[in-house]
């Protein structure tokens, strides 16, 4: 049941692609599986953000198959994407990001458009933006404001800072979540505004990201600074594979910037053509936590998922396959019907791995 990077490459993958959105959109969409879907053991903050990162990803994925067979899906999914955004919308799924900022994120982007100044929620409302976006570029304006709010708020948001970072909670600041607000930016300039990628604001960002912080040892972005822009932690490789699949959609020339040092300081090969991104850089052996999953051999799951969409958009077929053989060995294809799942995998993984796999810059064909 392996596909094999030739067959993604060449677009002769649909069967696949096929059973496993039949097997996401009966999760994510018809069960409704929100909060619930994530291991119960994981702190409700874990849980929330596997949540919103679910509809997300699921709404990549739904948006990249319907511009890659658009007779097949684009209306289909254009529904799908709407009724992601309602789930999103939902107190159950605010909950995570209200709880720390003490206020809704949906009720702070309110009060922004009512004149208050833009203040924290990027945990959330990146997530949410990209929904929107999907929804708008699939050829729907039920979200257009919604889309316009989240990409003026992310804006003014970013700006406020020297350094172009926000926080994604107090006193927290990822930049692989300030990416996700990068993105949506990037998509609402050229989707909307008609601006050639990579846009203006985008330039902009990027200039100020090599600027302050690439960490020199891996040749990627820092993962995480202080409010004062002090590097805290360096380039990892889960959040080496999240930042360049992201800026495909924002600045492809930086994403195959990142892609390449990802695989020539993160990418190891195993046996029997076993092959990951590893967490840390070549030399560096730390443990693994939530965000990169369990090491096996120091390879993070996260992040040897995550690169699948670098390997299959820059072409590197050798790297894609083993890098598909891995997650397979971890995750092991089972086949049901007219659906096929990772057995080992929580939904998220899922959402994750087939929006990776379907990895394409959106146009605006759909949008009339």
């Amino acid at each position: 049941m392996r596909v094999c990077g030739k067959e993604l490459l060449q677009g002769k993958a649909q069967k696949d692609l096929s059973q496993r959105r039949t097997y996401l959109v009966r999760k994510v969409i018809k069960e409704r599986a929100g909060v619930k879907s994530a291991p119960q053991l994981l702190d409700p903050t874990f849980q929330g953000e596997w949540a919103i990162v679910t509809y997300s990803m699921s709404a990549l994925a739904l948006a990249n198959m319907a511009f890659a067979e658009p007779e097949l899906y684009a209306q289909k999914h254009q529904q799908l994407v709407g009724e992601l955004v309602l789930l999103a919308k939902s107190d159950e799924i605010q909950k995570f990001d209200t709880l720390l900022w003490n206020e809704k994120p949906l009720g702070a982007l309110k009060a922004f458009e009512e004149g208050k100044d833009a203040r924290g929620h990027v945990g959330y409302l990146g997530h949410l933006g990209i929904i929107v976006a999907a929804h708008y570029a699939l050829g729907s304006k039920e979200n257009l404001e919604l889309f316009e709010n989240i990409a003026n708020y992310s804006r003014k948001l970013l700006t406020k800072s020297p350094h172009l970072l926000a926080e994604t909670y107090p006193g927290e600041c990822y930049i692989p979540d300030n990416v996700v607000l990068v993105t949506v930016i990037s998509l609402y300039d050229e989707l909307v505004q008609g601006e050639e990628k990579p846009t203006k604001f985008t330039k902009k960002w990027v200039a100020k990201m090599k600027e302050r912080f690439i960490d020199e040892q891996s040749g990627l972005m820092a993962f995480t600074v202080s409010a004062k822009g002090k590097v805290i932690q360096g380039g990892r490789g889960s959040s080496g594979g999240w930042n360049s699949h992201y800026l495909i959609h924002a600045h492809a020339v930086f994403a195959k910037e990142l892609y390449g040092n990802l695989e020539k300081n993160f990418f190891d090969k195993l046996f029997f053509g076993l092959g990951g991104i590893r967490e840390w850089p070549h030399g560096v052996n730390k443990e693994g936590d939530v965000d990169s999953g369990p090491l096996i051999f120091g390879l993070s799951p996260s992040g040897t998922g995550f690169s699948v969409a670098g390997a299959l958009f820059f072409k590197r077929e050798l790297v894609l396959n083993e890098l598909l053989f891995t997650s397979e060995a971890a995750g092991f294809t089972v086949h049901w019907g007219k659906e096929r799942s990772y057995l080992l995998a929580p939904l998220v993984g899922e959402a994750i791995m087939l929006a990776m796999k379907t990895v394409r810059p959106w146009d605006k064909r759909f949008i009339h």
